[in-house]
């Protein structure tokens, strides 16, 4: 009774924001854009110092830029990173999943595409040498497009998307290749970065180089119509991050916005049909339900060994303990079903952490859709040791997406006005965006595999 009410929250949402229809397409706009592997030449880390800097296996990877390229071109700074694990048994070690449907851990991912996505920005604006700090605001439209073969090489290629006066868009592809070579895309993510000035940390208008269309000469019919498509796609994520932002719900936001009377007639629903169905004879909704239940934390203090080359903390450090708190989250809601993560909606980046800082990582799972398909919201938050009654800095926010099969899904019911929130949030997003339908394939009949059924 309370899985099936969470549909109405789902019609509460559906109007506000881009259709699974509108997502669909999204997704074969985004398969059929990606920049193809012609043209490019064996290098050495020194063309990616940032994922040098803070990769400590960085001798075991495979670098590519593009041999030649018009200035101001996508493939003009693009970097291209491949961790060889068929045969490198200790790369192999440090970035395995068990899980089979996504071997290459997405924490890995996302801490290895940070660091790409800013040695791309930095080429991009030959930002070294102008003195400007390449700083990333935030990632977003990253997910599984398909399931990833266990034992073979992985590539993670970068390259930029779309540029603005003082920021530029990077989209980072994984993609894995078969025994012929062909190329295949299993995972995506995009991300905005901005350019500061080296001193003040301001941005600096004016300072981002324009992404030029490739000539004819230098690339055919094909390439320059993705390279346009994806023009295209760069201002369809600035409209819907435009729109999540004008609709955010943060209580620490400077504007934030309640939900809609419908949503929250439709967490009213969820209770009500928590009381009933505590009050039959048989209980199906207990305590083990509650949002409260599926929370988790991790804390540290940031060492040097994750600083970036501006002196703060690494946002792939960042990034990957909030997956990996949000992976045993998830791991633990299961309860031992077949499970898969599949993506993140999003990861704002709010303010820096710096080197001694003592953070604590946040984790629970929020929301549950009739598809079996569960999301998990993760934060990174600052504390004040002298000032253990002051609300701790809130430096992150991170939306991580998983799946089970829907047989196998399990209820959630948010009990804090915070977690009625993030609930709300993670409803529209999961009405927004669905899986691609290779992807949905492959689940189906991995989750058959998994329980024995196939």
């Amino acid at each position: 009774m309370l899985a099936s009410t969470s549909a109405v929250l789902a019609r509460a949402c559906r109007r506000r924001f881009h259709s699974r229809a509108k997502h669909s397409s999204w997704v074969r706009r985004v398969v059929h854009s990606r920049m193809a592997p012609s043209g490019l030449s064996a290098s050495d880390k020194r063309c990616a110092p940032f994922i040098s800097s803070t990769d400590p296996l960085v001798d075991h990877l495979i670098f590519h830029t593009a041999a030649a390229g018009e200035p101001g071109t996508p493939s003009a700074s693009l970097v291209q990173a491949t961790w060889p694990i068929s045969t490198d048994v200790l790369l192999a070690n440090s970035v395995v999943d068990s899980n089979g449907y996504s071997p290459f851990r997405l924490g890995k991912f996302y801490e290895a595409l940070d660091a790409l996505t800013a040695d791309v920005a930095y080429r991009h604006t030959d930002g070294h040498a102008r003195g400007l700090a390449l700083v990333t605001a935030s990632h977003y439209h990253s997910i599984k497009l398909g399931r990833t073969i266990v034992g073979r090489d992985m590539i993670i290629r970068c390259y930029v998307t779309s540029t603005g006066s003082s920021s530029l868009e990077v989209r980072t592809d994984a993609l894995q290749a078969d025994a012929s070579g062909k190329e295949w895309l299993v995972n995506v993510c995009h991300t905005a970065m901005v350019a500061l000035d080296h001193a003040t940390m301001r941005p600096v208008k004016g300072c981002v180089p324009p992404l030029v269309l490739p000539s004819a000469h230098e690339a055919g019919d094909a390439a320059r119509a993705a390279t346009a498509e994806r023009l295209e796609l760069a201002t369809l994520h600035k409209a819907i991050l435009k729109e999540r932002s004008a609709a955010d719900m943060s209580l620490r936001a400077p504007v934030s916005a309640p939900p809609t009377p419908s949503e929250m007639a439709a967490v009213h629903e969820l209770h009500r049909a928590a009381v009933a169905s505590n009050e039959a004879p048989s209980p199906r909704v207990d305590r083990h339900d509650e949002v409260t239940y599926h929370t988790h934390t991790a804390s540290t203090v940031v060492f040097a060994e994750s600083r970036n080359v501006h002196g703060k903390a690494f946002g792939g450090f960042v990034a990957r303990g909030a997956y990996d708190l949000a992976y045993f989250a998830a791991r633990y809601f299961t309860r031992g079903a077949p499970f898969v993560p599949v993506g993140l909606d999003d990861a704002t980046f709010l303010q820096p952490v710096a080197i001694g800082d003592m953070v604590r990582w946040q984790a629970k799972v929020v929301h549950v859709g009739d598809d079996g398909v569960f999301r998990v919201c993760a934060t990174m938050d600052v504390l004040h040791p002298t000032d253990p009654g002051r609300l701790p800095t809130r430096t992150n926010r991170l939306f991580f997406v998983f799946a089970t099969s829907p047989e196998r899904r399990r209820p959630v019911l948010p009990t804090t006005y915070p977690d009625m929130l993030m609930h709300v949030a993670a409803a529209r997003r999961h009405d927004a965006a669905g899986l691609g339908p290779d992807a949905q394939r492959d689940l189906e009949g991995f989750f058959r595999t998994a329980s024995g059924a196939g």
